[in-house]
């Protein structure tokens, strides 16, 4: 494992048994056997690794892409992608969750925002592409709502992470996945 790796390894561990502002760089230092300098080398902050394990999580969802082609209604394979995502954030821990909601509105809202999602360049990822064109795919075959695909992945996205950010401040006391399956179904 490399440096950088052994770092972020070692700082979500201690968030997650510690609490993320109750852990501190000299304590990752320490529990990674590096020096400050070794840190800052990697990451600029706590803020910096919280991030960036959040963006990791995201790159190994290949396998969803496989699976959807096995799925044939386009409303449950939009669902399933929709579906991998929650989990993810939801392995997180709620505490972890609220740290990186709290990060990300500290860095000026790179994720949590469906505004990041849809940029106004309109240079989408693979994955927003994808979702659009089955959207569009599950209009032409009426098992979508019809209306301008755009609009309504953007107004999903925002009710997303609406109900994970209030589900991170009510410390995960309840399933936040019916409560986005509602609004999938009412919006798809």
């Amino acid at each position: 494992m490399n440096t950088r790796d052994l770092i972020l390894k070692n700082a979500i561990k201690l968030f997650q048994e510690n609490g993320y502002q109750e852990t501190t760089v000299v304590s990752i230092c320490r529990n990674s056997h590096i020096t400050k300098g070794t840190f800052y080398k990697y990451f600029k902050d706590k803020n910096d690794i919280i991030m960036a394990y959040y963006a990791e999580t995201f790159k190994n969802t290949d396998h969803i892409f496989k699976e959807i082609l096995l799925i044939d209604s386009t409303k449950e394979q939009l669902w399933r992608i929709i579906d991998e995502d929650i989990d993810i954030s939801m392995s997180l821990t709620p505490k972890l969750m609220k740290a990186l909601f709290l990060a990300d509105m500290q860095e000026g809202l790179s994720f949590f925002t469906p505004f990041s999602v849809f940029p106004k360049d309109e240079t989408y990822t693979e994955k927003v592409q994808l979702q659009l064109a089955i959207i569009e795919k599950g209009q032409r075959l009426h098992e979508i709502k019809q209306g301008d695909p755009k609009t309504m992945l953007f107004s999903f996205i925002a009710a997303e992470y609406a109900i994970a950010n209030d589900w991170c401040c009510h410390d995960g006391k309840y399933d936040e996945k019916p409560v986005i399956r509602k609004v999938f179904d009412t919006i798809f």
